[in-house]
Order: structure tokens, then sequence, then C-alpha cells
């Protein structure tokens, strides 16, 4: 019984891109959440370990990472202070919002990012983490793809978000990843750091990584 949950989660979890090999690296607790079939399916966090290998080919990792506000013009309420054209290729990176109110997420802001070859002409599926650091919290983590094999793991503290890869489900905004911030409490910065993250553990070790600024406001 062990090892069919075990290949659930392997399923689940790991990307199936086709240009390098995925290994998950799992810890007892997540494992032992699986020993007989009526327990109940164990839920990974940030602080879960998925491992990638390295790429056989280095051209795949990634050159260039670019973070952008997306102005949202599509949503029911745009966002003003972003530049309308605020892209990948044309990244606005600085927001002034005015606070959500309490237990809402009124006022989200829309992050999104790509990663690019050496050349800036290929956007590149790779993992990734989105950090919140200062005032404000991480309101969503999407999963890339819906019921396919890649994963979006959100940490408890909402501070994190680990992506598997780039968006892939046939809507708007495929081939980029995206997040959400959100602050319903104390007016002041919030910077959000994107990065190549095959470990899952964060940014500090990624020499990949773009950020914006988010000026929250009473």
């Amino acid at each position: 019984m062990v090892s069919n949950c075990f290949q659930q989660v392997v399923s689940t979890c790991v990307s199936n891109a086709p240009r390098r090999t995925a290994a998950l690296v799992v810890g007892v607790t997540l494992l032992g959440a699986c020993a007989d079939s009526t327990s109940p399916r164990a839920t990974p966090d940030a602080n879960t370990s998925y491992s990638f290998s390295a790429d056989v080919n280095e051209s795949a990792v990634p050159a260039f990472a670019v973070m952008y506000i997306n102005p949202d013009l599509a949503g029911p309420v745009p966002n003003p202070d972003v530049n309308p054209n605020s892209s990948c290729f044309t990244p606005d990176t600085k927001d002034t919002q005015t606070l959500s109110p309490v237990g809402t997420t009124t006022n989200n802001v829309h992050t999104d990012a790509c990663f690019f070859d050496s050349a800036r002409s290929q956007k590149l599926d790779e993992p990734a983490s989105f950090e919140s650091r200062g005032v404000g919290v991480i309101s969503a983590c999407p999963d890339p793809d819906g019921t396919g094999p890649k994963v979006s793991i959100l940490s408890v503290d909402k501070k994190r978000c680990f992506q598997s890869g780039y968006q892939d489900n046939g809507l708007t905004g495929n081939d980029e990843f995206h997040a959400r911030m959100n602050n319903d409490g104390t007016a002041g910065m919030q910077r959000v750091v994107w990065c190549y993250d095959p470990e899952n553990n964060g940014c500090a070790d990624s020499r990949v990584k773009s950020d914006t600024r988010i000026n929250w406001v009473s």
C-alpha cells in the first residue's frame, strides 16, 4: 500500500518536463501518512523537499529571470498604478496599492514572471519560487496545470510559493508563472523575489532571480 501511495505523490508533485529527469525527496512524515489505504493523503508545504536533478543540457537552465506586475486589464478591477503594457518584455516592477479591507483580498496584486534563455528568445519551463518579504503575504499560488503532473506549494506562513513549472493549462497566461500578493494589515513595503529554485529551498542561493516592490498605503 505504501508503494501505491508513494507513486501517487510522485506523479502529482514532479513536473513531467521532457528535458530533465526529476527525483522526489520526501520526509518520513509524508510517507508515514500513506501507511494504509485509510490514511489521509499528506498535503505537502514549502518545507517539503522536492529535488530536481541537474539538467544534462546546460542551455536549458534559465539565463534570465523577469518578474512584472500585471495591470489586470482583463480583470474586474484593473490596477491603475501599473503600466498597461507591463509584461515579461516591458516589466513594470513597482506598484502603490491601497490595503485590502481586513479579511479580504480585494486589492490583491497580480505578479507574473518568465524565465528566458541566453538569447531572450525562448521562455523556459523550470521550477521556481516567489518569496514575500516585509509586509503582506502571497494570497494565491495557483497550480500550473490543474490536474496535470505539475505542483504548486504555498508555505504555511504564506511567504513562499513554489511552482514546479510555468502555467500550462490552455488558458490565458500560459508559459508564465503567476502569483498574487495581498495585505489587509499594516501599511509598508512588500518586496517580492522570484527565482530559479530547482531544490525548492528558496531564493537565497539562486543566481537567477528578479524582484518587484509593492508600497501598501492606508
